[in-house]
């Protein structure tokens, strides 16, 4: 899914969608150009927003 990240920090991310609707619960983010790789869970979901923690 594309995405846009707008927050990171050591324990979590903002990432913008266009629709939170298909996003799943736990899902892995990539940034290939920072060749980062994490899992999340999502804490916070709003209508094109969602807040995750790293786990």
């Amino acid at each position: 899914m594309d995405c846009t990240v707008r927050s990171l920090s050591d324990t979590g991310a903002g990432i913008d969608f266009i629709s939170t609707a298909d996003v799943p619960d736990r899902f892995k983010l990539l940034i290939m150009a920072d060749n980062f790789s994490q899992t999340c869970r999502v804490k916070a979901r709003g209508e094109r927003r969602v807040e995750v923690d790293f786990s």
